[in-house]
């Protein structure tokens, strides 16, 4: 099975890496993968979001945690914008987490679809972050079965205030 993510990297490799040869590269790869051109709005959210997560991987002493970038869900066309994997720090077990990335800074629910309103949204609005990365986590857990009570998710909002992401919650 070929693999389907862009491209795979220890934290502190990742950090190590200049933010534009990251991006040359991920572009690079979503054309061999999944041949795909990458549009510049995913290319910028790609420089502004991968460091921020990496950032906090090396601040908890997680450099060695491996970084898989957009990694297809294998049963959709759905990619998964990071997928942490490593070994939980008590017990020595996999441990995996998936990251949602997201550029939004002003946001609110919308009352009658519960989705989430947000600059550049459009007239459906967007679904809500912790239910997309939820999606995720159920759809790896179907084709991984090893992840199963060892995956976990997280939304990165890294643009949003605390009052925003509260609006959300």
């Amino acid at each position: 099975m070929k693999p389907r993510y862009l491209l795979a990297r220890s934290a502190g490799d990742l950090a190590a890496m200049d933010t534009e040869d990251l991006v040359r590269a991920l572009v690079r790869r979503a054309g061999e993968v999944y041949q795909i051109a990458v549009s510049d709005p995913e290319k910028q959210s790609w420089r502004a979001s991968i460091k921020t997560v990496v950032d906090v991987l090396l601040m908890a002493g997680l450099g060695d945690v491996m970084v898989l970038l957009e990694m297809s869900t294998l049963s959709s066309d759905a990619r998964i914008d990071m997928l942490l994997v490593g070994s939980h720090p008590d017990t020595g077990e996999l441990s995996a987490v998936t990251v949602e990335n997201k550029q939004w800074s002003k946001l609110a629910v919308n009352p009658l679809t519960r989705r989430i309103t947000h600059l550049g949204a459009g007239p459906e609005d967007s679904q809500h972050p912790v239910e997309q990365v939820w999606d995720y986590c159920r759809a790896l857990e179907r084709q991984v079965p090893m992840l199963r009570g060892a995956l976990w998710g997280v939304a990165n909002l890294h643009n949003a205030t605390a009052t925003a992401i509260a609006k959300i919650m």
